[in-house]
């Protein structure tokens, strides 16, 4: 490998230590880790011929934490640019509503937002927030299979009868097919948002198209199972490959 000099080597670590591509990070290792988990329980409720069996509640549980997560996650991260939102938008991110008090103060009350409205402006939200274009291209179908994932969520937590407990193999081809899209959806906007944000702070683009492929190794060892086993080996692989491509940038005299 070609040895890099002390300021090519603080060039090539400074795209991984700015706060924006530190976020991104962040939010990545949240949703591999929740994938992780849904990878493992989908194994398990899948070979249960027992449609009242526990794996399968807590496949159903996990699925629902990943996109509630994966949701929550993307508006604090685009809390930390309050300056691109307006005050409705920042209370609405904040989860938080004005409340006229009895003595004619003013304070803010926590306010619920139904997770299909949520999902839907968070996406929004990050990708405003990093100043990237992205909208959410989901047809009904998805947004019916969407809502019934947390429908058999909401039943399983608060059910009312002993068949309530359930899950049915349709629904878990359901919940499937939610995971999918989200999934889609996720490594669209974190794809749109790492190459406008890697390329307004200089990142050349030949280095983006390695860390997307990074990406997306990780995200299938983490489906499989095998996240904490190979990340630090693809990481080490990532690094080897920005060092080299500095180094070889510097040799053909680009530097």
């Amino acid at each position: 490998m070609i040895e890099l000099t002390q300021t090519q080597n603080e060039i090539a670590q400074s795209f991984f230590k700015s706060p924006a591509v530190q976020q991104t990070n962040e939010l990545l290792m949240m949703w591999l880790t929740l994938s992780a988990d849904v990878g493992r329980l989908e194994e398990h409720a899948k070979g249960e011929k027992s449609q009242n069996s526990f794996h399968r509640r807590q496949y159903v549980r996990a699925a629902a934490a990943l996109v509630e997560g994966f949701t929550s996650m993307m508006k604090q991260n685009a809390l930390l640019y309050p300056e691109a939102f307006s005050p409705e938008e920042v209370l609405v991110l904040r989860e938080k509503e004005p409340l006229l008090k009895e003595n004619g103060e003013v304070s803010v009350r926590e306010r619920y937002v139904p997770i299909k409205n949520n999902i839907r402006f968070a996406f929004a939200a990050y990708a405003k927030a990093m100043r990237a274009a992205f909208s959410l291209d989901w047809r009904q179908s998805d947004w019916q299979d969407f809502k019934e994932l947390f429908d058999i969520r909401n039943r399983i937590v608060h059910p009312r009868k002993d068949e309530e407990l359930f899950v049915l193999d349709k629904e878990l081809d359901c919940i499937k097919r939610v995971l999918d899209l989200v999934s889609k959806s996720h490594s669209a906007v974190l794809e749109t948002i790492q190459k406008t944000m890697w390329l307004r702070h200089g990142m050349p683009e030949p280095l983006f198209k390695n860390w997307m492929s990074f990406q997306e190794k990780i995200c299938k060892a983490a489906h499989a199972g095998r996240f904490e086993k190979e990340r630090a080996a693809l990481q080490k692989k990532l690094r080897a490959e920005v060092e080299g491509y500095f180094g070889q940038h510097k040799s053909k005299g680009k530097g």
